[in-house]
């Protein structure tokens, strides 16, 4: 009978120290847009902040998609959380909303066409835009990219 306490007792205590203790690191919200030059929303696009310090290259990157304003909440653990304080280069990848005869079974968020800005935005290694998030706010940026 001890054999069989003793691993459950030492799994529920594992159980409750994994739930104790520390939830990541800090995050700090980080919102803000993405236009063209002549104001037009960029409505679906998908931007990635890639940390720039050469140790948090493999650090989860902080995420967003443009609603129909052009708007983003960053998030990197949790929806809406933002982003660790630090540089990052910005990438923007903004497919054009494609026919519905080009849907796949694969498409798990509907049908996506070609980038509508030619992959300018799109290179992690040499990104075209950047940004600080600041350790308070606000950490509001405006992005403004050529079609």
């Amino acid at each position: 009978m001890a054999r069989v306490v003793f691993p459950f007792t030492l799994a529920c205590g594992l159980v409750f120290l994994g739930g104790c203790g520390d939830e990541g690191p800090t995050t700090i919200v980080a919102s803000g847009s993405v236009r063209t030059e002549s104001g037009a929303p960029c409505d679906g696009a998908l931007i990635v902040f890639h940390p720039q310090e050469e140790s948090r290259v493999n650090d989860p990157k902080p995420v967003a998609t443009c609603d129909e304003q052009g708007k983003f909440v960053l998030t990197t653990y949790r929806s809406g959380d933002g982003a660790q304080p630090g540089m990052y280069g910005v990438t923007v990848v903004w497919p054009a909303k494609a026919k519905a005869a080009a849907l796949s079974l694969s498409s798990e968020s509907g049908p996506r066409g070609k980038d509508q800005l030619n992959g300018k935005y799109g290179k992690p290694s040499a990104p075209e835009l950047t940004a600080e998030v600041a350790p308070g706010p606000p950490n509001t940026f405006e992005f403004v990219v050529q079609k």
